[in-house]
């Protein structure tokens, strides 16, 4: 007498059933590492009381090789006046040289400067690289400053 033995069958919802158990078991044993280190780099900022207080939310968008790339509200090429008049416009109409702008440039320095210094805090990040954040003007409706003059329909 011969004995047959015969597997289950590997249908589709017994394999999703296996993989969903895979996945859960890597998420229970190494969940932690699956958190981006953005996400984390990011929370750090924004526990920070002093960047929290400041009108800015200062950003990772990117950390690759030790370099985290983190957004602000200008560049080199156009100056902050345009964001600090947006976010305190008793700026407005004052000359380069007036004392309350060069307190508000100051400011939003020290404010950068925070940011870096906790980020190089972290053993891991090397260096930081700045971004413009388009973002914050779209979300504000204000053109950025290259544009003002180049608004063409849209």
């Amino acid at each position: 007498m011969s004995t047959t033995v015969t597997l289950p069958r590997l249908t589709g919802g017994r394999i999703a059933l296996v993989v969903t158990a895979l996945i859960v078991l890597l998420l229970v044993f190494y969940g932690r590492n699956f958190v981006p280190r953005t996400w984390e780099l990011n929370e750090m900022l924004r526990n920070d009381p002093v960047l929290a207080a400041y009108p800015y939310e200062f950003r990772v968008v990117n950390f690759l090789n030790g370099v985290a790339t983190v957004t602000r509200p200008y560049t080199d090429a156009f100056g902050p006046e345009t964001f600090l008049l947006q976010i305190d416009p008793a700026l407005a109409g004052l000359g380069s040289d007036d004392p309350a702008l060069r307190t508000a440039e100051q400011a939003l320095q020290a404010q950068e400067s925070r940011a870096v210094g906790l980020l190089l805090g972290q053993p891991d990040v090397q260096s930081v690289d700045w971004w413009l954040d388009q973002a914050w003007y779209t979300r504000n409706e204000v053109p950025l400053p290259g544009e003002v003059g180049n608004q063409s329909g849209r």
